[in-house]
């Protein structure tokens, strides 16, 4: 229990080489929505099965004032002890302000004892990229998920009628040194490299107290299209557990297994 409330964990038997978790989707509005729905894990997306059949994306209708529960069928990854699957689910009908930060559910998965995460002897693997990561000194001092901030070209903040002139994404964390996630896409489920590099997310740590100024890819800032996103994943992947065995044994006392999406065009 973490301020009262439970995480739940998947726990594996030996040889499973899949698994089904139940996805809930509640509406409260009185219209008809369109949502469009991805399965991220290990660093990129991955197929997924309903109801026997295989999807990149699954696109789903859904009447005004009602539920939905989808069973989603996923592949176990054989090198993992330890993992997480993100059901990442987008309003098709309704773009989102880069301000407003969209939750999203990590699953999380363990081939262990789902209440004993201390054999996880190291920390995930860090990207080299951040090294090219202007940083600044981080403009708030409160815990909680992530908020982001787009810059133009010059670093100066813009307003939400201004997305097309961003170039830098600015990440403000709690104020706690942090592993983090990050991964832009569109809604086609393409991913883009950061100044080039590969196109699949990267795991940051970002120091406490200062914030990251990430460059848009250019792919993104010269694209017709109409809309783009952010993925900021805290404890991504094994961290998640490493951060929960932290709470358990008194080391942290703040839960920060956040995972979020922003529009950012």
């Amino acid at each position: 229990m973490i301020d009262n409330e439970s995480v739940d964990i998947v726990s594996l038997k030996s040889g499973m080489k899949q698994f089904t978790f139940n996805f809930i989707i509640d509406s409260l509005k009185d219209r008809d929505r369109h949502f469009r729905l991805f399965i991220f894990h290990n660093q990129k997306f991955i197929k997924f099965s309903i109801n026997n059949k295989k999807y990149t994306y699954y696109d789903i209708h859904m009447k005004g004032n009602g539920s939905l529960k989808i069973p989603i069928r996923v592949q176990v990854s054989n090198n993992y002890d330890f993992s997480e699957y993100l059901p990442i689910l987008i309003d098709k009908d309704q773009k989102q302000f880069f301000t407003e930060n969209i939750p999203v559910t990590k699953v999380l998965v363990s081939k262990r004892n789902k209440n004993d995460f201390s054999e996880i002897s190291s920390h995930i693997k860090l990207d080299n990229v951040q090294k090219i990561f202007k940083k600044e000194n981080s403009k708030s001092n409160e815990f909680g998920p992530p908020s982001v901030v787009l810059l133009n070209d010059r670093f100066t903040p813009l307003q939400v009628e201004e997305v097309n002139k961003a170039r830098y994404v600015r990440i403000d964390q709690s104020p706690h040194k942090m592993v983090e996630e990050i991964m832009f896409f569109d809604m086609e489920g393409n991913i883009y490299g950061v100044r080039g590099k590969q196109p699949r997310s990267y795991t940051l740590e970002q120091p406490k107290d200062q914030d990251f100024i990430i460059p848009i890819p250019k792919e993104i800032t010269l694209s017709s299209k109409e809309r783009f996103f952010l993925l900021i994943n805290n404890n991504p992947r094994e961290e998640s557990f490493i951060h929960l065995n932290d709470i358990k044994k008194g080391k942290s006392n703040v839960f920060l297994n956040f995972a979020n999406l922003y529009e950012i065009r």
